[in-house]
């Protein structure tokens, strides 16, 4: 399990910085931090490890990967360590649009983890951490490489996949343990914002966006 302590500022609800755990490596791979699922120099990322192991194989080494990397233990031992902060989710789009050659699966781990949470009292933050067309060409989008997010028709594919996520873990029921979700990882329009927070039924709950370290006035 690697975790990452992250600090992002509440826009919402808190007063001040918001404080949660990523549990990197994961749900979406990252072969810097774990080189483990990947097999061979030309597996850089989830699309060419799904492209060159083909969908029986990558899914069975995935599903190892997936039932190992974290479980409901790490959850219960950061719980029992009385640690302050909270487990940051993230997700690839694939998981909730089918794409070619995408091998799908970690939606059911992220569920688990959400429940995982809810028995030890502790919140959920849920992160669509890669997107259509790649937004910054790292590995953690799916594929490496491009960087083509913002063109053709990916913005409203996105857009397609947060409502997905909007309505799924912005429901009453996920409210008392899915507290944020978090946009993509790079800036996004103010306009998004908006929409996605409109279509959560849980009001409180906290829509992040990371703003690539460059400041931005979400009220502006």
């Amino acid at each position: 399990m690697k975790l990452f302590a992250i600090t992002v500022t509440a826009l919402e609800i808190l007063p001040g910085p918001s404080y949660a755990f990523l549990i990197g490596a994961w749900l979406v791979l990252e072969k810097w931090m774990d080189a483990k699922p990947f097999w061979g120099p030309k597996t850089q990322d989830k699309y060419s490890l799904s492209q060159e192991l083909g969908e029986n194989v990558a899914k069975t080494r995935l599903e190892e990967h997936w039932r190992s990397f974290f479980s409901e233990k790490d959850v219960e031992e950061l719980k029992a360590a009385e640690c302050a902060s909270d487990p940051n989710r993230i997700l690839g789009f694939w998981e909730l649009r089918r794409e070619n050659p995408y091998v799908t699966g970690a939606e059911a781990y992220l569920d688990k983890a959400i429940d995982w949470a809810r028995k030890n009292v502790m919140k959920v933050w849920v992160d669509l951490h890669g997107v259509p067309g790649s937004q910054n060409g790292f590995d953690n989008p799916g594929q490496s490489g491009v960087v083509d997010w913002q063109k053709g028709d990916n913005i409203q594919k996105i857009f397609e996949i947060l409502k997905v996520m909007a309505k799924k873990n912005g429901a009453q029921e996920y409210a008392y343990v899915v507290h944020a979700i978090e946009l993509i990882s790079e800036p996004v329009t103010m306009d998004t914002y908006w929409k996605v927070k409109e279509l959560t039924a849980n009001k409180n709950m906290q829509i992040i966006m990371n703003d690539a370290f460059t400041p931005f006035d979400l009220m502006g």
